[in-house]
């Protein structure tokens, strides 16, 4: 029985949506594109937030690889600071 009555809830519902003014369904579809204008406009990252995003990505990485065994810890600190210092570089000359 609490199938039919959810189905019957959710036509309902349904319903109310359809009947609803005008204005508050434009209204709803406005806040829905602004909040999709202000995701897909965002401003792009600066050189450093982006560096910071990608070193702290390859740290993860590494440190899931050392957890895992795959790398020794020892490794894996290596390859971060060597990681750290390539992607600075790149900035500096790019």
């Amino acid at each position: 029985m609490t199938d039919i009555s959810d189905d019957l809830e959710r036509w309902r519902q349904r319903r109310r949506a359809l009947l609803s003014p005008v204005d508050e369904r434009r209204e709803r579809r406005a806040v829905v594109q602004a909040r999709h204008l202000a995701s897909v406009h965002a401003a792009p990252p600066s050189r450093d937030e982006w560096a910071n995003g990608l070193t702290a990505s390859l740290q993860h990485e590494l440190a899931t690889a050392a957890r895992q065994g795959v790398i020794s810890a020892g490794e894996c600190e290596q390859l971060s600071a060597r990681l750290v210092l390539i992607i600075d570089q790149a900035l500096s000359t790019g």
